[in-house]
């Protein structure tokens, strides 16, 4: 089930009245229920359950579970038993329990019925990636950031579509951080940006599967940017609110694309949220190079060596021409 999909679901469940819950069935699953009550609380019901979950006792999240309960479902009220009940406290982002919800329906593409046991895996998973490190991030972490919050907010610009917007959040990084920064279902593109400050453009890559095209798409291509601190520049953070006041359609689609990019900033790491180190372009006429992925510069891949990492300089590369950039980006724009 896509995830856009769901957060649009969540978005259209309207807070009941005290003392009650609006109640949805999640596509795709036999047995999972959205909750919302009067405060806007995000929950979720899985009924059926014949497995002990194991409680993760966390300070956010409430679990509870019901042998037998009467919901009212689309205006019927169903009895279910054996109902394991996830809420978030007030005080938790129901952003997060989406995340939570994501990563569950991941597991969708092999089952439709879930358990308690798996539940569990997906909180744990969910804990994993949303733990902080004491340590703040480093500067090239916050530039390989920046460049990848520019490239969104240059697609974001270059439609107004509410539809594309949320295919291109989406492709960003994914449930899960990819190895690849963007990959884009609608354009049948992947895009892997790299960002330098020091005006080389020796990009280290993370391994060949980093430059190689996923088997359902036609295009892949290296994104390479060349930025400098700049007083007058922007800031990861400034780059977010940007792409947040670029998003088009109605409010409620609006939530929607601001729910699913928090929740890929969150995947991204807090690098995104940096405010201290302003960069801007180091030439405004160019803002980004492209390279097919197959003419990346890669060392030979020998007998018994698996994978391998290395610095790819494209300093002197030639990139492809405008006219192609154009031809695969066309149907993302604004007259597309």
């Amino acid at each position: 089930m896509p995830d856009r999909s769901f957060l649009e679901l969540w978005a259209s469940m309207k807070r009941p009245k005290e003392g009650r819950r609006t109640i949805r069935t999640v596509a795709g699953t036999d047995n999972i229920l959205l909750s919302k009550d009067e405060e806007g609380t995000f929950g979720i019901v899985i009924f059926g359950v014949k497995d002990a979950f194991r409680n993760p006792n966390l300070a956010n999240l409430e679990f509870d579970f019901d042998s037998e309960i009467n919901l009212t479902i689309n205006k019927k009220t169903r009895r279910l038993t054996k109902c394991l009940n996830l809420r978030a406290s007030s005080s938790l982002d129901p952003v997060m329990l989406s995340l939570v919800m994501e990563h569950l329906l991941l597991k969708s593409s092999e089952k439709s019925t879930f358990s308690a046991k798996d539940l569990s895996e997906t909180i744990d998973e969910v804990i994993k990636l949303t733990q902080r490190t004491s340590r703040p991030p480093t500067k090239d972490e916050i530039v390989g950031a920046w460049g990848e919050l520019y490239i969104l907010l240059s697609l974001i610009s270059d439609c107004d579509d509410h539809e594309k917007q949320l295919g291109i959040i989406g492709g960003w990084e994914g449930v899960r951080r990819q190895i690849i920064d963007f990959t884009i279902p609608a354009l049948s593109l992947a895009i892997e940006v790299k960002t330098c400050s020091d005006g080389v453009r020796a990009h280290h890559i993370r391994g060949y599967n980093q430059i190689t095209v996923p088997a359902e798409f036609r295009n892949g291509l290296l994104f390479s940017l060349s930025v400098r601190e700049n007083e007058e520049g922007h800031t990861c953070s400034d780059l977010v609110s940007s792409i947040r006041s670029t998003l088009s359609g109605t409010k409620s689609q609006k939530e929607t694309a601001n729910s699913l990019l928090t929740q890929r900033l969150l995947i991204r790491g807090t690098e995104c949220n940096d405010e201290s180190l302003s960069l801007w372009l180091e030439e405004d006429s160019d803002p980004y190079r492209a390279f097919h992925f197959g003419d990346v510069p890669r060392p030979p891949l020998e007998d018994h060596v698996s994978q391998v990492e290395w610095v790819a300089e494209l300093g002197q590369t030639s990139p492809i021409p405008e006219t192609e950039m154009d031809e695969i980006l066309d149907s993302w724009r604004l007259d597309g």
